[in-house]
């Protein structure tokens, strides 16, 4: 069945659902501000795909066994669509979106060390997980890791399905004029 303007009704459902989840995508996170989400959402879009450093990497992938994925990643020449390199993320966002061949638990570890670090330099880490350690930390890194890869995870997903149905791809909401802290705060 199709609309009065000829457009499958299922398409028509499939563009506002994903419309309203990157309106989700780009707001208030349980532990990521949301303009460092919404940040993330436009660096996913704009490098599946299309960073030469990205299409380089995946070849070089095929052709011998990746010994130090965090590294050889990281050596790439990257081409960033948002603004300071996806605010110091826009490298592991890559990784992730185009790189999931060669990604193992070392390198998430290590994902999840650098988003701390990231955040923690940009002053988004509630004061009372920094005194945290052991277990305890390794458990508020990874969760925090854990958030960024689902919105780049579906991200991808959006992005991936308008690709494949020859849709012109959604326009992605605009970073929000005021950052919204995380819900939790711990």
């Amino acid at each position: 069945e199709k609309t009065s303007n000829g457009v499958p009704r299922k398409q028509e459902a499939m563009k506002a659902a994903n419309d309203k989840l990157l309106k989700h995508l780009c707001g208030q996170g349980d532990f990521l501000q949301s303009k460092r989400r919404c940040l993330v959402v436009h660096e996913t879009f704009f490098c599946l795909a299309n960073c030469a450093g990205c299409l380089e990497f995946h070849a070089k992938g095929r052709e011998k066994k990746v010994k130090d994925a965090w590294a050889e990643i990281f050596e790439e020449d990257h081409t960033f669509g948002t603004a300071q390199d996806c605010a110091g993320l826009g490298v592991l966002v890559h990784a992730v979106a185009n790189q999931q061949h060669v990604l193992t638990e070392k390198f998430y570890f290590q994902a999840a060390d650098f988003l701390w670090k990231v955040l923690s330099d940009a002053g988004e880490l509630p004061e009372a997980v920094k005194q945290l350690e052991g277990k305890e930390l390794k458990e508020e890194k990874c969760i925090r890791l854990c958030e960024l890869l689902d919105v780049i995870a579906a991200s991808a997903g959006v992005r991936s399905y308008h690709r494949a149905m020859g849709l012109p791809m959604p326009q992605l909401p605009q970073l929000p004029p005021e950052d919204q802290a995380p819900l939790f705060s711990r």
